[in-house]
Order: C-alpha cells, then sequence, then structure tokens
C-alpha cells in the first residue's frame, strides 16, 4: 500500500533540480542574457531550493518519530547486474536515481542551500562587470546540484557521483581566472587533495575496505575487487596517503627554495 507523502516530502527531488536546471539554462544561454537576468535566474533557484528544503523540514518534523524519513525514486540509471558479495552470494546490483530525506540530511539540505543562498547574493556584487559572469553563476549552480546529490541521495553510488561533481566544479571554480597562475596552481593542489579525500571514501581506519550498502545488497563496494591490496609492506593505507602527503609538502618546499635562490 503506497502512502501518499506531504507536498515537500513527495518533491524532494525538487531540492536539487531547481539549480540544475538553471545551470543547464546557463550553459546554453547565459551569454545570450544579460547579467541582471542571469543573476536573478541563479540566485532564484537556490533560495527557491531553500524554501522546498524548509519545507520537506517542516513536514518531516510532523511525522512520528520513528518515521522520520522519505525518499523518492525516479528512475533506475543503472539496470540490474548480477553480481558476487563478499560473502560469495549471488545478488543483481541496480543503482536508482532516488533521494532520501531523513533528519540529518534535511539538517544539510538546510545548511547547504540556506548558505548557498547567501553567497550567490554577494557573488552578484562580486562578479558585478566580470565578462565571464554567465560561466560563474552556471558553475555555482552546478556545484549546489552535485552537493545536494552528495547530501540526498539515496545509495552510495549516487552519492559518490555527486562527490565527483562536487570536486569538478571546484576545480573550475578555484581556477575561474586560468590566466592568472596561483589561480591554476591552487586549483592542481585542490585536484588533489580531492583526490585524497576520494579515495577516503572508500576506506576505513587501519585500511579496511568500507562495505557499503546500495539499497537492499549487502557486503558491495566498488572496489571490492580488490581486497586488502590497499595496505602497503604491512602498514595501514591512511598511514601511507599521510607519508605521501608530507614527501609532496617538503618537495614544494624543495621547489619554494630554489626559486628564492634564483630571484637572490
Amino acid at each position: 500500500m503506497n502512502v501518499q507523502l506531504p507536498f515537500f516530502l513527495d518533491r524532494i527531488w525538487l531540492i536539487p533540480m531547481f539549480p540544475l536546471i538553471t545551470a543547464a539554462a546557463m550553459f546554453f544561454f547565459g551569454r545570450r542574457l544579460k547579467n541582471n537576468v542571469v543573476s536573478m535566474l541563479c540566485a532564484g533557484s537556490v533560495f527557491l531550493s531553500f524554501v522546498f528544503a524548509v519545507g520537506a523540514f517542516f513536514q518531516l518534523l510532523g511525522l512520528p518519530v520513528g518515521e522520520r524519513v522519505a525518499s523518492k525514486i525516479l528512475f533506475d540509471w543503472i539496470p540490474a547486474i548480477p553480481y558476487h558479495t563478499l560473502g560469495r552470494r549471488l545478488a543483481n546490483f541496480v543503482a536508482p536515481w532516488g533521494f532520501q530525506l531523513d533528519p540529518l540530511s534535511v539538517t544539510m539540505a538546510l545548511f547547504v542551500t540556506g548558505v548557498a543562498s547567501l553567497i550567490h547574493l554577494y557573488a552578484i556584487g562580486y562578479m558585478h562587470g566580470d565578462r565571464e559572469f554567465p560561466r560563474f553563476f552556471m558553475l555555482m549552480n552546478l556545484f549546489l546540484f552535485s552537493m545536494l546529490c552528495l547530501v540526498l541521495a539515496d545509495n552510495f553510488l549516487f552519492s559518490f557521483l555527486g562527490w565527483e561533481g562536487v570536486g569538478f566544479c571546484s576545480y573550475q571554480l578555484v581556477s575561474f581566472w586560468f590566466d592568472r597562475n596561483r589561480a591554476a596552481v591552487a586549483a592542481y593542489r585542490a585536484l588533489r587533495v580531492e583526490g585524497l579525500a576520494r579515495v577516503d571514501l572508500f576506506l576505513a581506519d587501519d585500511g579496511e575496505i568500507v562495505v557499503n550498502e546500495v539499497n537492499t545488497m549487502p557486503g558491495f563496494t566498488p572496489i571490492s575487487m580488490f581486497p586488502m591490496l590497499w595496505e602497503a609492506e604491512g602498514r595501514p593505507f591512511l598511514a601511507v596517503v599521510e607519508e605521501l602527503v608530507t614527501l609532496a609538502r617538503a618537495r614544494d618546499t624543495r621547489r619554494r627554495m630554489l626559486r628564492t635562490r634564483r630571484v637572490v
């Protein structure tokens, strides 16, 4: 028996879709629009997402304590694929394009959309007169869409897709003025940090593989075919990562010292 959800809970998928629609509009038509139209569309869509998040919050609060979960599956973006779990059981892997709202995710959605609304208002004045005004707001709205997918996705694979979108948009925004050397270098460093954080999504403490569930498929993990290969010389993988980061910092320090000597 299907229970009809309240208005906002039944439309939680619109929370990330509003900024995605305006990001797509900026991609195709941004340069044909005036800057004030661009700012109104992009900032307005973010504020609309915030309104829907607030509405979903109060409607979720009105549900009984043990039933404060709402999910909406739109379609399956990866069809059923048979696979073996870590327990040697045969199961079907299905990745739905769906969103789930619970007390934690609605808190994050409120935080993300609320802060993003303020950032958009500030950016309208900060980017005033920039020739790449539409591209900047396209990236901002795409970043917000990816962040909301990250916090609202109802399965690990979809959430990871949102994480990759956040990384891509972060790189594009940090290097927005790519003709400046400092921006290009900062973007490269941000990309390296995002790469290390991506690995951390799959790993638990002491280098153990994180076993994540995708819907009703226990034991699934995208790197389950590499069990325990992340260990190096008997040391935890995260310890190896820390050593690599230390070596990278030392290399950057040596490069700065060489540059200083050349200038002197």
